[in-house]
């Protein structure tokens, strides 16, 4: 006996997920409001976006730093050094702003819950 599961229409995009901003204009008024308290953490995650996309301009030096950060290594078995594209394709899915983009995030929803919940009560 074999049961049959119906395809699920998927989303092509994440732009499906997302709601428009007349969604919940509430919403939208407190997170512009919030925006200035947190100015840091866009600023953190607009450097950090910088640094990823100028990964390959960075010196041997910080290059070989940032390897030994994520536990990449720079000479193979026999001792030779790895070469630099080679460095820079490994270390590229480590560099991404993800925790970045999290404490934006999260700035920015703490301090539109505060005016959301008050119209609540």
């Amino acid at each position: 006996y074999q049961r049959r599961v119906r395809d699920k229409p998927k989303a092509k995009s994440m732009e499906a997920l997302d709601t428009p901003d007349e969604y919940c204009p509430q919403k939208a008024a407190a997170e512009e409001h919030a925006r200035h308290h947190c100015s840091n953490y866009r600023d953190a995650y607009t450097a950090c976006v910088q640094r990823v996309e100028n990964l390959s301009k960075i010196s041997d030096s910080e290059l070989k730093a940032k390897c030994d950060l994520h536990g990449i290594a720079t000479v193979d078995y026999t001792g030779t050094a790895v070469s630099r594209p080679k460095l820079l394709e490994q270390l590229q899915p480590k560099a991404n702003c993800v925790g970045q983009a999290f404490e934006w995030w999260h700035c920015l929803d703490h301090g539109a819950s505060k005016p959301l919940w008050a119209g609540l009560k």
